[in-house]
């Protein structure tokens, strides 16, 4: 439901008048008792302003997302990349490719392999599909603890060296 931004209170989305007309409220910013109707609802009224019926909460953080907006947009923004990331994932098949684990989207990372890195796949969900994809192709999908190892490889004759691996 709307809320007016003068008075504070909650109006409905659809009026019907004395003669019957339904009128629709979706746009309107003050309740029917604030500016009566045909009465240009949308200039300033005379008086204070209520500034926080002008704003709503965000769901998932609670800070200001604004009048029409359900999420802020840092919030807006951890979607679209949880999104990009888990249609990435998809793409690639889903498991990891050296041990073939499977499970929640924050425990698989992409590996790049072949030819050069253009942009990392996490920074850069705002991208395109395609190009998101033509970099995807380019690289390998692994669980974390495989990526971590891929990565400590280099590092084996250090370990040979203080007698971890024999």
């Amino acid at each position: 439901m709307p809320v007016c931004c003068k008075c504070g209170s909650k109006f409905p989305f659809k009026y019907r008048d004395e003669e019957g007309v339904s009128h629709n409220f979706q746009h309107r910013k003050y309740c029917i008792s604030c500016s009566p109707l045909h009465a240009h609802n949308t200039r300033k009224l005379d008086g204070e302003i209520n500034e926080q019926a002008n704003q709503r909460k965000c769901l998932f953080c609670g800070k200001t997302a604004g009048r029409r907006r359900k999420k802020c947009g840092s919030c807006q923004a951890k979607i679209r990349k949880l999104k990009m990331k888990i249609l990435a994932i998809k793409y690639k098949g889903g498991k990891c490719e050296q041990c073939g684990w499977s499970g929640h989207p924050a425990g698989f990372q992409f590996h790049h392999m072949v030819g050069i890195k253009e942009f990392e796949i996490g920074h850069h969900s705002a991208r395109s599909w395609n190009n998101i994809v033509k970099e995807l192709d380019k690289c390998g999908l692994l669980c974390a603890t495989c990526h971590h190892i891929r990565h400590a490889n280099a590092s084996d004759s250090l370990l040979r060296h203080v007698g971890y691996l024999v």
